[in-house]
């Protein structure tokens, strides 16, 4: 499959647009070759305080690539984490009346955020504590939560428990065995593959996915991290999705033009989207 052919229809719930400049992937130029070719949906997650402006800038001109806004696990070593999080608030709040004029593309959750114990950011109990502020701050704006866990099922699972998000939220680039899945699917949650669907090691991946119910299945690159095969070792993009969309249908055999209908109308109603994707 060339890099940008099978796209019609399809759509990237999770790709950031500044790590792709910082890491040399020019993602306007991506972006408008992927839309050439079909991408009719992109999300554009954030990680850090301050860089909403930035990502809007680079996306300004696409009228179907929308925001989140979080904080990343590795904000949990802050001495004061509601101070962080009431400055992330601001930001959004600033960005949401300046799209209401027009001049911002739409912010439509709040994320990514979540816990992760692979590195060494923080203590459990401030990443649940980092997590559960931004939990609040998604119920107060009406908006679902974009989740990062990494070797975090249970500390992860024990936030959900005090405060399940009310507008329900993504697990993305989920890593972890179907018996995870089915607790956060109780709890409302959709689940996102990303690009290690489709590693040879993934066997626990897609134990998930072949479980995975088709109405809350989403897809994702992650770009520009985690290239699926076979384009592993070259830079991520929103048009490599495609192979994880194909990966999927291969694997569950479902109809290619079924998988792309069923995935839009699930990323309309986690994000609210026009009807018109």
């Amino acid at each position: 499959m060339e890099t940008y052919e099978g796209l019609q229809g399809m759509i990237d719930t999770h790709f950031h647009s500044r790590v792709m400049r910082q890491k040399g992937v020019d993602p306007v130029e991506h972006l408008k070759r992927a839309f050439a070719k079909g991408l009719v949906c992109a999300v554009d997650i954030g990680t850090e305080l301050g860089d909403l402006e930035e990502r809007s800038e680079l996306i300004a001109e696409f009228d179907w690539v929308y925001m989140a806004a979080g904080l990343y696990p590795s904000y949990a070593g802050a001495e004061d984490l509601p101070s962080l999080v009431a400055e992330l608030e601001a930001s959004i709040l600033e960005h949401q009346a300046a799209s209401i004029r027009g001049q911002r593309p739409r912010l439509v959750a709040v994320g990514e955020c979540g816990i992760d114990l692979h590195w060494d950011f923080a203590d459990t109990a401030c990443q649940q504590e980092l997590l559960e502020l931004q939990i609040d701050l998604a119920d107060r704006l009406d908006l679902p939560v974009v989740i990062h866990s990494r070797e975090a099922d249970d500390p992860l699972l024990e936030v959900f428990r005090r405060h399940s998000p009310k507008r329900g939220g993504i697990l993305h680039c989920f890593s972890s065995g179907p018996e995870m899945m089915r607790r956060c699917l109780d709890l409302g949650f959709f689940i996102s593959f990303a690009g290690n669907l489709t590693f040879k090691n993934a066997e626990l991946i897609r134990s998930s996915a072949l479980q995975v119910p088709m109405d809350r299945l989403l897809f994702e690159t992650d770009s520009p991290y985690l290239s699926p095969e076979p384009m592993r070792g070259k830079p991520n993009h929103p048009a490599f999705v495609a192979h994880t969309y194909s990966f999927f249908s291969r694997l569950r055999s479902v109809p290619m033009e079924e998988l792309i209908s069923q995935v839009a109308a699930n990323v309309h109603r986690i994000f609210s989207l026009p009807p018109a994707i």
